[in-house]
């Protein structure tokens, strides 16, 4: 009956809406063999005994929900509306409501159509799936994003942007939105104008990103379909869980939720579902008008993108499986079409039992509420604002929400309502939030479609003023919001820029109030810039929030100021945000200190030159000789700070952070004072003193970008006694500079150091080079160097995955010392490596086929957020690294060894996007046959080898492990 399911819901009538993909994982648009179906029992018997084809020729739909007359479906790059008008039980008009979804990767495609409390129709989409919405006069340029959609006016909004590749959402019984994701944190709350931490890609500029939930993780890390269940067709230690498919795990995971602050923390529980098949794939779950979880099982063997676009053909296209579960009896289904009750009978449901029914009541009430403006609806409206401020009311949601948001509530009611839910900071927080909704469309701009009376700006005044300095958080948080949504010409006392800095004073850290607030306040801090230093240098000693935003304020204000300080108020802004040092400095010194910090970062990377700052900082009179003063004082010429900070980089008590800090600073101010410490380092080798990680690392990256010849000959003397992983980060460091490229490739053909100490994208690279001299050099070592990705990898991956399921047999213990050459540089895994590609601990080892292709093709599939680019620099550096922030001001690049390099857009001649994967190809070339069994048997265990227990990841041939264990093998995988 159904085959390749990918997504479902459930109509008024309890019928089921499926929709299939035969294209997956097709990258081209155009029509399709893909269809929507809908099942329906006909006989009450419990089975599906009637399927209806509703419509057809779509391509990979990926979402679906039914509501306002008809059914909507993501269809990338449309989002339709599709009705059947004639009753045959097949869609004959179809409306493209928005246009823009991305195709570049089908498994990121929008997805989980779902109705959120506030009546409109929500979606997510993924991080490697590049969207550019045009819509009603508006763009909106997007990767991974809650959006929203009005099912009336069909406007579009971003609710929230981040996570990875998110495939389910989900409220609770407070409204609130939970998404699950894959590869990164499993469980994420999101909130209206959050930015979330992202799996890849850059972040837009001076982004305060906000972190998962979880304080917890389950087996494996690829997640689809999130489901808040709620029904008393389970006993209450199965209710008010979230429930969430793990594709790789072949289960049903369960999260429990607690109150933290604006937020939540969740905690794991027993798995609800395990599978015995590997082919188990859970895309959806649902709870239907029975009362029972619905899940949709997609079954395939494939789980992973890698392996689809490998081998598309091999997608399993003949099967699909829809599962209820049963606690001891299916209860009896009592409603057969809720689009037949009364107004009040669906208000009576708004709080029933099962949440199928509450969430099905609330999409047909808001329905009617806006689609037939009647006196009934207005009376109906004014009952349910009756039970809800009653002594007695329901804590139903539902019916709180569906009140609230409804056209038939006016701005006063929402206030009224407000002081009469004091005690209730759920109901109370709605309001705010609801307020907000209405603050978005106002303006006192006659030219605007709609404008705010005088009597209503009041209104609203008095309500968020109270609001701000609400006890509780919920509060706080939905006045943020509601703040950032006023037009710069309503104007109310206190303004917006005043209501989110009370939001601020006195609260708690949660880790997401305070983001919200800079979230919203960022893009008016220049305007307001003297309003809201005034308010942190004035800040008493409970308002810890509102002292740590003082950094932020600071980056925030120095990213306008010109690198020669030559526009107007360019000083001004500088002494501003030194004043906010000093004023904070006899009251916090981490914050003052955050401040200093960003004013030194400007000038090492040369946002602001230091000859042109140098005046300012010779007047100031900052107090302190501590270590940010000290570098400060440097660079306005002090000896004395000079002398202070050549000491700082010997003194081995130093933390390794404040050191690094300083020897950015000495590398400018007292170069001289690199050898110093270089030779310190030495001897500490020598004498096999252990010497903490971030500051080698530091003082040999700052070597080779700011040091001498003779330095830099110092630091190759010492090659051989290095790590492996150093001498592979160092190499990457010296072939961004010219003259460092020449001093390595000089060692190299003198045959003091090995030519395979270099990787394929490093020796590329260097064969790109501007410079005759390089280029020669080059050919003398390697000879003729292709630049372009290749054809013909395929070969390759048969070539080595015959070696690897045949001869070879690793030594995983060794393996690291092979790893920590190869693949350390870019991926963290066991917490060893750097943190640039993705970390592999608990993604992209799914399976052994997987893990051959992605070492030896890594440039078949590429995620946008994974695409590196090359900068070269004006003064002839050559830097290739991800983007982690880019605008007119800078780009930020995370590139090999972990490190972020930081270029002025003045400094930057070129800027190209690479068609080759950061991961380079020809890997098989960089390792003996022996070194490449020892990594495999390294990466093809799913816990480090020193660990007690220990599986392979499935698939790992046998012979590659000295004692291979029996579970996971591949004649252990069922056939289907």
């Amino acid at each position: 009956d159904i085959v390749n399911p990918v997504a479902m819901t459930f109509d008024e009538r309890g019928r089921i809406w499926i929709t299939e993909s035969l294209e997956y994982p097709r990258m081209s648009a155009g029509p399709g063999r893909d269809r929507i179906k809908v099942l329906e029992d006909t006989n009450g018997d419990g089975k599906a005994d009637k399927v209806t084809i509703f419509a057809e020729g779509l391509n990979i739909p990926s979402g679906i929900a039914v509501g306002y007359g008809g059914v909507w479906v993501a269809n990338s790059p449309d989002l339709l509306f599709m009705q059947d008008t004639n009753g045959d039980g097949k869609a004959d008009k179809t409306e493209v409501v928005v246009t823009g979804f991305g195709r570049a990767d089908t498994h990121e495609l929008p997805n989980s159509l779902s109705w959120g409390p506030d009546g409109w129709l929500y979606g997510l989409n993924g991080v490697f799936n590049p969207s550019k919405v045009k819509h009603q006069g508006k763009q909106f340029d997007f990767t991974c994003a809650l959006f929203r959609i009005n099912p009336r006016t069909r406007e579009f909004q971003l609710f929230s942007e981040g996570t990875s590749n998110p495939w389910g959402v989900a409220w609770d019984p407070e409204g609130s939105a939970f998404v699950s994701a894959c590869v990164i944190d499993h469980l994420w709350h999101l909130t209206e104008s959050g930015y979330y931490h992202r799996q890849g890609g850059p972040y837009p500029p001076f982004t305060w990103k906000i972190e998962s939930i979880v304080d917890h993780r389950h087996q494996k890390a690829a997640y689809c379909g999130l489901h808040y269940f709620d029904s008393d067709a389970y006993p209450p230690e199965y209710r008010d869980r979230l429930y969430m498919g793990n594709i790789h795990g072949n289960c049903i995971n369960v999260d429990t939720l607690r109150r933290n602050g604006s937020t939540y923390v969740s905690s794991g529980a027993p798995d609800f579902v395990s599978a015995n098949d590997a082919w188990f794939m859970p895309v959806v779950q649902k709870t239907g008008p029975d009362g029972c979880l619905y899940i949709l099982d997609w079954y395939d063997r494939y789980h992973c993108y890698q392996d689809a676009n490998a081998d598309p053909q091999g997608v399993d296209r003949g099967h699909g499986r829809l599962y209820r579960v049963v606690y001891e009896q299916r209860p009896a289904i009592t409603h057969k079409n809720l689009a037949e009750l009364t107004d009040d009978a669906l208000v009576g449901l708004l709080s029933d039992e099962n949440i199928h029914y509450r969430q099905r009541a609330a999409v047909i009430l808001n329905e009617r509420f806006r689609s037939e403006p009647r006196e009934s609806h207005r009376n109906t409206v004014l009952d349910m604002q009756a039970r809800i401020t009653s002594g007695d009311r329901p804590t139903s949601m539902h019916l709180l929400t569906t009140a609230l948001v409804s056209p038939q509530t006016t701005l006063q009611e929402l206030a009224t309502m407000y002081r009469q839910f004091r005690e209730d900071p759920v109901a109370s927080s709605w309001c705010i939030r609801v307020i907000g909704e209405r603050l978005s469309r106002v303006s006192i701009d006659s030219k605007r479609p709609e404008t705010m009376p005088t009597e209503d700006r009041e209104v609203v005044a008095t309500v968020l003023r109270i609001a701000a300095s609400a006890d509780d958080p919920r509060i706080r948080l939905q006045t943020a919001i509601a703040a950032g949504k006023l037009d710069r010409s309503v104007e109310i006392e206190p303004n917006a820029t005043q209501l989110m800095l009370d939001v601020l004073r006195g609260s708690r850290d949660d880790g997401l109030l305070a983001r919200i607030v800079w979230r919203n306040l960022e893009p008016r801090v220049v305007e307001n810039r003297d309003e809201i230093v005034a308010a942190i240098s004035t800040a008493s000693a409970d308002d810890r929030l509102l002292v740590e935003l003082a950094p932020r304020v600071a980056t925030r204000l120095l990213a306008e100021v010109k690198p020669d300080l030559s526009q107007p108020g360019d000083r001004q802004t500088l002494l501003s945000v030194l004043a906010i040092a000093d004023s904070l400095a006899a009251a916090t010194q981490q914050p003052a200190g955050e401040v200093l910090r960003a004013v030194l970062a400007k000038l090492r990377t040369g946002e602001i030159r230091p000859e042109a700052a140098k005046p300012i900082l010779q007047a100031w009179h900052g107090s302190g000789d501590g270590p940010m003063h000290s570098q400060l004082r440097s660079f306005a010429g002090d000896p004395d700070a000079t002398r202070r900070i050549g000491a700082m980089l010997l003194d081995r008590d130093l933390s390794s952070e404040i050191r690094r800090e300083v020897l950015e600073t000495a590398a400018l101010t007292h170069p001289q004072s690199l050898l110093a410490a270089l030779n310190q380092w030495v001897l500490d080798l020598e004498e096999q003193r252990q010497v903490p990680d971030m500051w080698r690392d530091a003082l040999l990256t700052t070597v080779v970008s700011r040091g001498d010849e003779q330095t830099q000959r110092r630091l190759l003397d010492q090659w051989s006694r290095m790590p492996v992983g150093v001498r592979a980060m160092l190499a990457g460091r010296m072939i961004q500079r010219e003259q460092t490229s020449r001093l390595l490739l000089g060692e190299i053909i003198s045959g003091a150091l090995a030519k395979d100490m270099l990787g394929p994208n490093q020796i590329r690279q260097l064969a790109a080079s501007t410079s005759a001299e390089i280029q020669q050099a080059v050919r003398t070592i390697w000879g003729s160097v292709r630049t372009e990705d290749s054809a013909g990898r395929q070969a390759v991956v048969k070539a080595m995955t015959d070696h690897l399921l045949t001869s070879a047999r690793g030594d995983a213990h060794r393996g690291w010392a092979v790893y920590d050459r190869i693949c350390g540089q870019c991926h963290q895994m066991h917490g060893r490596g750097y943190e640039v590609g993705p970390e592999i601990t608990r993604n992209g080892r799914g399976n052994f086929e997987q893990l051959i292709v992605s070492v030896f093709d890594p440039s078949l599939v590429i995620g946008e957020a994974y695409e590196s680019v090359n900068v070269v620099t004006l003064d002839g550096r050559v830097l290739s690294g991800l983007v982690v922030e880019q605008n007119d001001q800078r780009v930020v690049l995370k590139v090999q060894g972990g490190k972020t390099e930081t270029v002025p857009m003045d400094d930057v001649e070129t800027l190209q996007k690479s068609k080759l994967s950061l991961m380079p190809e020809g890997l098989e070339e960089q390792m003996t046959r022996q070194e490449m069994a020892d990594l495999f048997a390294l990466l093809s265990l799913q816990n480090p080898p020193s660990s007690d227990t220990n599986e392979w990841i499935s698939g790992t041939p046998e012979s590659l492990h000295r004692a291979p264990p029996a579970k996971h093998s591949p004649a252990s995988i069922p056939a289907p």
